[in-house]
């Protein structure tokens, strides 16, 4: 059959991750220098001659069109001056590189592009070889799923911090729970702005924190803890700090499983009530030092 051109575009999209060298992603040279130059030619063989990159109704429908001969054979010098330059710039990190595959140029650069090592033939593949993959090769309506799916995740994100935002405890309850240490006595205002911001730049990383299954309970155990209701023996063992300071758990998921049996509900109660108090203490001590 009779090679057609496809009627759409590709876009190489950038893979920034970093080097060996440079790590930190706030580094100008993180991915690339600005105005970097990036030229890909085709390769080699071991034998010599040029990597095929066409198929033969490929080879002869471009070779009609362009007038030039595209023979894969060691001696063509047509590919040692065939070259895709790749500037590295914002609208490149934006945006990404756009080819029209649908016209013989366009088409030769991308076959040019998809024999290179540093290019991940699709989306779905583009983190199966993260040393080695710089770009990625992205046909028309590949990424509208995964776009979809991070727009999702950010309104579901933000639908549940809508339904927490004023809360102060639980605005607290999250922070703590997230590794951030917020004073108690911060406004609602600071501790919602803190909680957004996290919304915002790590939308998934809230959601699996908030969507833990064992979230209310650690957060009960943070909260036993900070009244020394719980207290932490060494680095993994929880023990109950008063009575005869017995052990509920050698590790934080033994501790969890216990304040999650019903059979143990007689001291959860008695931990509970222990909360309460100094919850109560630490509010009359803010109120009174507000009248003073």
């Amino acid at each position: 059959m009779e090679f057609k051109l496809p009627n759409e575009k590709i876009t190489i999209t950038p893979l920034p991750r970093g080097s060996s060298m440079i790590n930190d992603p706030k580094h100008i040279g993180y991915f690339m220098y600005p105005n970097t130059l990036a030229s890909y030619t085709l390769p080699r063989e071991m034998s010599g001659n040029w990597v095929k990159c066409l198929t033969e109704e490929e080879q002869e429908f471009l070779e009609k069109k362009l007038g030039v001969n595209l023979s894969f054979n060691k001696s063509n010098t047509y590919w040692t001056k065939r070259d895709v330059r790749i500037i590295r710039t914002e609208e490149l990190l934006r945006s990404g590189f756009p080819i029209d595959i649908s016209n013989p140029d366009g088409y030769l650069d991308y076959k040019i592009l998809s024999v290179q090592g540093c290019f991940a033939p699709s989306w779905d593949e583009r983190n199966s070889k993260p040393l080695e993959y710089k770009f990625v090769i992205v046909r028309e309506g590949e990424k509208l799923s995964d776009d979809q799916e991070e727009a999702d995740i950010e309104q579901e994100a933000s639908d549940k911090f809508s339904k927490m935002k004023n809360n102060k405890e639980k605005l607290i309850d999250f922070l703590i729970r997230y590794g951030d240490k917020p004073d108690k006595d911060s406004t609602i205002e600071f501790l919602r702005t803190n909680v957004w911001k996290i919304v915002k730049k790590f939308p998934d990383k809230f959601l699996k924190t908030i969507e833990d299954v064992d979230y209310d309970t650690k957060i009960f155990l943070d909260k036993a803890l900070r009244c020394s209701a719980i207290k932490l023996i060494g680095k993994t063992t929880y023990a109950l700090n008063y009575a005869n300071n017995d052990i509920i758990g050698s590790t934080l998921g033994l501790a969890i499983a216990y304040l999650k049996d019903k059979a143990n509900s007689t001291t959860i109660l008695e931990i509970q009530a222990r909360i309460e108090v100094e919850e109560s203490k630490r509010k009359s001590k803010v109120k009174k030092d507000k009248t003073e």
